[in-house]
């Protein structure tokens, strides 16, 4: 079963791009994450990385949200 929640680094390895570039696009908003319990560790939902790439593949890099 997959997990429903990603890391930085898993949702960058999924990618294949570095986790500076995942958190780069998280500052500007353009990726959705969340933050998780007492530690506010990042995570990044499965249905909103596939959106991410749904909506890069088509060329609507400012519609990924």
């Amino acid at each position: 079963m997959d997990k429903p929640f990603l890391t930085v680094a898993e949702a960058a390895e999924h990618l294949s791009v570095s986790p500076f570039t995942i958190r780069d696009w998280l500052r500007a908003g353009t990726l959705r994450s969340v933050r998780l319990g007492t530690k506010r560790c990042i995570r990044i939902q499965r249905g909103d990385l596939s959106r991410f790439i749904s909506c890069r593949s088509r060329g609507g890099e400012d519609d990924a949200l």
